[in-house]
């Protein structure tokens, strides 16, 4: 799975929502509006997720990253013989 490409990826992900849009209107358990807006909310779903994600490892790697600089200073300080 991990040598195909993106392209394939990709198609096979639109074969399968057509396929989940049409198994939805055909069931009649949702209506079209149901499945345009779920297209709507997921794609506004996904864009904000990654403009909130670089600040959220941001903040969840900074005790990391404090104590990384912690040890470098200590390293600093003294030194090994």
């Amino acid at each position: 799975m991990a040598n195909i490409e993106y392209r394939a990826v990709a198609i096979l992900v639109f074969l399968s929502l057509v396929f989940m849009m049409n198994m939805l209107l055909i069931t009649e358990v949702h209506y079209v509006a149901d499945v345009i807006g779920g297209l709507v909310f997921a794609t506004w779903f996904y864009r904000t997720s990654i403009r909130v994600v670089f600040y959220t490892d941001f903040f969840f790697s900074l005790p990391f990253l404090l104590v990384k600089k912690i040890v470098q200073k200590c390293k600093s300080e003294h030194p090994s013989p």
